[in-house]
């Protein structure tokens, strides 16, 4: 139809709006607008802001070239042998990964560590997973281990044992993104 997605977003809201009508007792007014408006700005402030220091990110790594030297340094190094390229990845993935939401780590791994994987002959399908795996495992990972100290914060544990004992139970399952890349 050719259409805009912004469009598309703004005909959801209001045939949401008018569905709501159609039941009684849960049919949206004014002031029921105005407080999911303020709860759907409030929950933007977080991803807005996230998204703009990655925008930043993505500009510093595609002026400088910064995805392609990876590259061209992680193929380098592994000799072109694809299990040492998938082992530098991993590593890249989870230090680059360390501290950010899933949203803000896929952006950065899918533009600095994937290409690697693309120029090796990996899929771009399985490159992509693969690196979000990785950058979500940074997620359960010492130092940093966000996730994980959370956990352990809420628990009442030890939050470094826990960060241990969460990588050494995902770690086992390292066997399927390296299995499809492969």
């Amino acid at each position: 139809m050719g259409k805009t997605p912004l469009y598309a977003g703004f005909a959801g809201i209001i045939t949401t709006i008018i569905a709501s009508w159609l039941a009684k007792g849960h049919g949206i007014n004014f002031r029921k607008a105005i407080e999911a408006l303020i709860e759907g700005a409030k929950g933007t402030l977080q991803v807005g802001v996230a998204c703009a220091a990655i925008g930043i990110i993505i500009g510093v790594v595609s002026m400088t070239g910064l995805g392609s030297v990876m590259a061209y340094n992680i193929i380098n190094i592994s000799g072109g042998i694809l299990w040492v390229i998938l082992l530098l990845v991993m590593i890249t993935c989870i230090v680059l990964s360390m501290g950010l939401p899933s949203t803000a780590l896929y952006i950065v791994v899918a533009v600095t560590a994937a290409p690697a994987l693309v120029e090796a002959g990996v899929h771009p399908v399985a490159a992509h997973f693969f690196v979000f795996w990785f950058g979500v495992l940074s997620n359960i990972t010492p130092p940093v281990a966000l996730a994980s100290y959370t956990a352990a914060g809420i628990a009442g544990a030890d939050a470094m044992r826990t960060g241990w004992t969460a990588f050494s139970f995902s770690i086992t399952r390292i066997y399927h993104p390296l299995h499809d890349c492969l």
